[in-house]
């Protein structure tokens, strides 16, 4: 889905302020018109989770759900600051992830069935803490 597409008068957004808060909906008004889902995200510090019209024009996937986050937070809280990006790693029939620190130091997790964990993580991606929702 495309975040560029210019927001028209009456399209339906469904954003939250952050983490933890419920979703909530509006009707895009005038002044929001001509903007782009890029746009709210950026200056408003929404997380927009879905903008409609008669079709879905973009939808935003969290990549982890929330037992993911809640884990991942407790164990880079000492850390967090030093947290350069996550990636996750395939080896044969197992995945871990591994966390890169910005002083050239890493973290690998113990490994896990493939598919079981992390789902919404691509291989060999690197996510900053922002992108994980973590930040």
């Amino acid at each position: 889905m495309n975040k560029n597409i210019k927001l028209e008068k009456g399209d339906i957004i469904t954003y939250k302020y952050s983490k933890g808060l419920e979703p909530r909906t509006t009707t895009v008004q005038g002044w929001w018109s001509g903007w782009t889902v890029k746009d709210l995200e950026y200056r408003c510090n929404y997380k927009v989770l879905k903008v409609a019209r008669q079709q879905t024009i973009y939808e935003f996937k969290e990549i982890l759900d929330e037992k993911e986050k809640e884990y991942l937070s407790a164990v880079i809280r000492p850390f967090k600051g030093r947290v350069d990006y996550i990636k996750k790693f395939d080896i044969t029939s197992k995945e871990f992830i591994r966390i890169y620190l910005k002083n050239d130091e890493d973290i690998d997790f113990p490994y896990f069935k493939k598919g079981t964990m992390y789902k919404g993580m691509k291989l060999d991606k690197k996510y900053t803490l922002k992108e994980l929702g973590l930040d």
